[in-house]
């Protein structure tokens, strides 16, 4: 039986500006994450804000059977501009997105069983108080909270959550450690290091394979995999980061390819 994934999140616009140069493409967690456990032959959904923009990353993801459950709002939808420099990304919103209906996603899913969620919001689509209304198990990469929420670390459910992904773009390590208690946090750092936290147990692995120019969305690929192998495929957390890391160049290297095709 094939594995169930669900999305929560934002399909995006990113203008990427590498060396001075800008180039406009799909992103978004549903697009990166989703492309990858499709490769991993996983059914999955998406449900989020959908804007006027963004409907051209939709049809994209389409392509690719990431099957839309998400909701058409009346705006621009989320666009990105990542610029980067050397090894270190900046990022900016730009664009514009309104909070889902909880409900509405529970309604649209309640005859669907899922092996892990994955919420990983934009900005604030999903208020993060909410998340204990969804079935378990719940993996949260908190990018978008870090974004629009100021006191964002008192609102999430961390004790609800199973797995979370954190990149040191977006929070320090010794900002989210300390009240990560019964969830295991996954900590990337690009090519540097990667961190896992698992109770008292501590992890430190060196990424594997070679450097990619344009890492946009690697921590949304990285996050669907360990999932996968995770919460799926039963691996241990260190075997599931080792087994992602040995499908991550590739399948990113595929959706950089076609993520200009919308």
């Amino acid at each position: 039986m094939n594995c169930n994934a669900l999305i929560v999140s934002s399909p995006t616009i990113d203008i990427i500006n590498i060396n001075n140069t800008e180039i406009v493409c799909a992103g978004g967690p549903p697009l990166y994450a989703g492309f990858a456990l499709k490769k991993m032959n996983c059914d999955v959904y998406f449900y989020g804000p959908i804007g006027f923009e963004t409907e051209k990353t939709i049809n994209l993801q389409e392509k690719y059977n990431i099957i839309t459950l998400g909701v058409h709002q009346e705006v621009k939808g989320a666009i990105f501009y990542h610029k980067y420099n050397q090894d270190k990304r900046t990022t900016k919103f730009i664009g514009e997105i309104m909070t889902i209906d909880v409900n509405d996603l529970i309604n649209k899913t309640k005859n669907i069983k899922f092996d892990f969620i994955i919420i990983s919001p934009i900005f604030n689509e999903i208020p993060p108080e909410q998340i204990k209304l969804l079935n378990k198990p719940i993996v949260l990469d908190p990018q978008g909270y870090t974004r629009s929420l100021k006191q964002w670390m008192d609102l999430v459910p961390f004790n609800y959550i199973d797995l979370i992904h954190v990149s040191s773009d977006d929070v320090p390590l010794d900002f989210i450690k300390n009240v990560i208690t019964n969830s295991i946090l996954l900590y990337t750092m690009g090519i540097e290091n990667t961190i896992i936290i698992n109770k008292n147990d501590i992890k430190e692995i060196r990424p594997s394979g070679n450097v990619v120019n344009d890492r946009t969305g690697a921590g949304d690929i990285i996050t669907g995999l360990v999932s996968y192998y995770y919460f799926y495929r039963k691996l241990n957390i260190i075997d599931a980061y080792n087994k992602a890391q040995e499908n991550f160049e590739k399948i990113i290297k595929e959706i950089n390819k076609i993520k200009y095709t919308f």
